[in-house]
């Protein structure tokens, strides 16, 4: 008569059911985490990489828009100090205690580093470098 026969080992383990019962559950937890581990951490390895390149681009946008702000604030100073009149005439005077003076007033109220006004061959007529900084 044929039929099924257990493997012959040079060993026959005598488990107890609690041991039998442990081992069905352990082992097929052990294998599917065994699978779903390198899967897990491939994917929170792309999730942060996704989440780091949005806040990059967030942080990109966020400098653009400081730099186009301090672009219009010194536009807006550029335009008001051309436009000022007392510093017109201390520039077609000779003096250029007068527009350091001024120049240096005007760094204090715009919060520049440097300003320097040139005449239209590009020489200095006055200048003033707020070296603290």
């Amino acid at each position: 008569m044929l039929g099924f026969r257990w493997p012959r080992l040079p060993f026959r383990p005598n488990f107890c059911l609690s041991t039998k019962l442990t081992l069905l559950v352990v082992i097929p937890l052990a294998m599917t985490l065994a699978v779903t581990l390198p899967l897990t951490v491939t994917g929170l390895n792309k999730l942060a990489s996704l989440t780091s390149t949005e806040r990059l681009e967030d942080e990109i946008l966020l400098v653009d828009k400081h730099f186009e702000q301090f672009k219009n604030d010194l536009e807006r100073a550029g335009r008001e100090i051309s436009r000022d009149p007392i510093l017109v005439a201390a520039v077609r005077d000779p003096f250029t205690q007068r527009v350091k003076s001024i120049l240096n007033s005007y760094n204090i109220r715009f919060g520049l580093q440097h300003l320097e006004v040139l005449n239209d061959k590009g020489g200095s007529l006055g200048q003033d470098l707020y070296a603290g900084v």
